[in-house]
């Protein structure tokens, strides 16, 4: 059992006495090469102040070295001595693995003000809907129906472009083959702001009408912006909301509104903008 052992501490001994005759590149770096280039190849304001980074190979490091350096005592470090600098300053921060090993990538956290969070925010959102698309044509889109009893939609009878929703019908109807005794209307279409800031909406009318802005769908009755359907012995009543708005963005707009046996028919949607 003797033997192996014995055999074992005169390996670790020759491989550690071939290790004592090599040149030291780290310490011939500190004597000959710091004080200019900086213990870590930072630079020294006084002497060089660049950086010793790169991307030349070990061999092609031994051979400047070799020739050039130390200045004015390039003869100092020659040969072997070379090629252990020039491993030892490759290895630890001259190549970008050894710059990437010694300065990883940060993360950091960018600070958004309250105008870039908002259009973040409605840039995610937006991604979720499906695309608006802008058309010349102003005002928003409404579609006619008779009214028979409760059913508020029974016969689809006219579509049109309204310029602005400012109507007082009385006892009248919007247009021809429009029942007298009761009609509705759904209109729909995009808002787009002229710039940011917080927009005041009235809805008045006579009978039943819901607002819905920036919703998904237009008969999201649970979420309606303005909620003005309940109408008292068909006198005139109004309600309003406000929204803070980004400039430059379409919201969805859907207007929803219902007469049936009521003698006077009216709805005025008005909007404010900011200031």
């Amino acid at each position: 059992m003797r033997l192996p052992f014995s055999s074992f501490v005169l390996i670790a001994l020759l491989m550690a006495g071939s290790a004592l005759g090599q040149p030291d590149g780290r310490k011939i770096y500190v004597t000959h090469c710091a004080s200019c280039h900086g213990d870590k190849g930072q630079g020294n304001e006084e002497e060089y102040d660049e950086p010793l980074w790169g991307r030349k190979s070990v061999e092609s490091l031994t051979r400047y070295i070799h020739r050039s350096m130390p200045e004015e005592k390039e003869d100092t470090v020659i040969d072997e001595d070379a090629h252990a600098v020039a491993r030892y300053i490759h290895e630890e921060f001259y190549s970008p693995a050894a710059q990437l090993r010694n300065r990883p990538p940060r993360i950091e956290l960018l600070r958004l003000t309250n105008e870039q969070y908002r259009q973040s925010a409605a840039d995610l959102i937006e991604s979720f809907k499906r695309p608006q698309t802008i058309i010349p044509e102003r005002g928003l889109r409404g579609r006619y129906f008779n009214v028979e009893k409760m059913n508020k939609e029974k016969e689809h009878v006219l579509e049109r472009i309204d310029p602005v929703i400012n109507f007082d019908w009385g006892s009248g109807v919007p247009a021809e083959k429009i029942n007298q005794n009761g009609f509705s209307v759904r209109w729909s279409g995009s808002l787009l702001a002229p710039e940011t800031g917080l927009y005041q909406f009235r809805v008045r009318t006579h009978n039943s009408a819901l607002f819905l802005l920036n919703s998904f769908r237009g008969d999201d009755d649970k979420n309606s912006f303005i909620d003005a359907y309940v109408s008292t012995r068909n006198e005139s009543h109004e309600k309003s909301g406000s929204k803070f708005l980004l400039a430059g963005r379409g919201y969805p707009v859907f207007l929803r509104y219902f007469t049936y046996k009521e003698k006077v028919a009216s709805l005025h949607l008005e909007w404010k903008p900011p200031g």
